[in-house]
C-alpha cells in the first residue's frame, strides 16, 4: 500500500485559493449559496438521495419530478400564509373591533 501526500503549499492550491478571493468566484457562490438549501431539502426529505431507477433518463424525471413536489408545498405554504394575512385583514375591517373593546353607549 502506498500513501501519498499532499501539502498545503503546493502551487495548485494556491492558485485555487488566489482565485477564491476574485469577485467572480464570489458572486458565483453567493448564487450557489441561495439555492444549496433547497437541494438538502430535495436530498433529506423527498427522496433525491437515490436512484429510483437505473439510467440517466430515470434519474431525470426523478429529479423534474422531486423539483415540482418542492415546488407545490412552495406554492402551498405562500398561499396559506396569504388566506390568513387577507383572513386577519378582513376580520378588522368588518368587524371593527366590536367583539375585542365594549365600549359603553352613550344616551
Amino acid at each position: 500500500a502506498q500513501r501519498l501526500d499532499i501539502g498545503i503549499n503546493i502551487p495548485e492550491f494556491y492558485e485555487y485559493s488566489q482565485w477564491t478571493k476574485t469577485k467572480e468566484f464570489q458572486d458565483n457562490y453567493k448564487q450557489r449559496a441561495c439555492q444549496e438549501w433547497k437541494n438538502a431539502e430535495m436530498k433529506r426529505f423527498h427522496g433525491l438521495d437515490r436512484a429510483q431507477g437505473y439510467g440517466l433518463l430515470s434519474m431525470s424525471k426523478q429529479a423534474k419530478l422531486t423539483a415540482i413536489a418542492v415546488n407545490l408545498k412552495r406554492i402551498a405554504s405562500i398561499l396559506s400564509s396569504l388566506n390568513h394575512f387577507i383572513f386577519v385583514l378582513l376580520h378588522k375591517y368588518l368587524f371593527k373591533g366590536r367583539f375585542y373593546s365594549y365600549k359603553k353607549p352613550i344616551c
